[in-house]
């Protein structure tokens, strides 16, 4: 079982965990044991590779310690071998916890690391490493990312509905319950339904 983010447009699916490999489970160790398992396994077993039976790419994703020097080349790097939606801490003895927030890990994103940071404000085109290249491409607009549910309600990741499909949309054979999509939002209005503002 991996722990991975997909990249639809890179066709790799990107580990960041391994947290059973072979029927051994790895939840109780830590960090750097788990990091080095994830790389001797996924080499041993060369999933790296587009062959006849691996049809995706399965690749490790990059671990660094946190020093400044590291942390300063991450924060600044114009250039990564994938999209880069923001920078990842996780303290070196933690334990793998699926499906809860660790106070031991921590997701930083900003308009530097990452395309769908929102803000209030337009990222400064003189931010320190030249800003996330492709946040710097879009006019200035909120980003977020909605699933579709079954009545094709726009929900968030914690279920709050942000509103529906429209009629001429729904006809869209791409938009189909369960899918996440994506929203550039420049603007919205609030509006009362049954006496409760939505």
């Amino acid at each position: 079982m991996l722990d991975c983010i997909y990249s639809p447009e890179m066709k790799i699916f990107f580990v960041l965990d391994i947290p059973l490999f072979a029927g051994r489970f790895t939840y109780d160790t830590d960090l750097e044991f788990r990091t080095f398992w994830k790389q001797s396994k996924l080499t041993e077993i060369n999933v790296s590779e587009v062959t006849k039976h691996n049809h995706i790419r399965i690749i490790p994703l990059s671990i660094m310690k946190c020093t400044r020097q590291n942390l300063e080349m991450a924060y600044n790097l114009d250039t990564w071998a994938y999209p880069l939606d923001g920078l990842f801490f996780v303290h070196k003895e933690s334990r793998y916890v699926p499906g809860v927030v660790s106070p031991l890990c921590l997701q930083w994103k900003d308009a530097q690391t990452s395309q769908w940071f929102v803000d209030n404000a337009p990222p400064p085109e003189t931010a320190p490493g030249g800003g996330c290249p492709q946040a710097k491409k879009k006019k200035f607009a909120q980003t977020v990312t909605l699933e579709v549910t079954k009545d094709y309600s726009l929900i968030t990741y914690d279920e709050h509905v942000l509103g529906t499909v429209s009629e001429v949309h729904k006809g869209n054979t791409d938009l189909i319950p369960g899918i996440n999509v994506r929203y550039s939002i420049d603007g919205a209005r609030i509006v009362e339904q049954g006496g409760q503002t939505a």
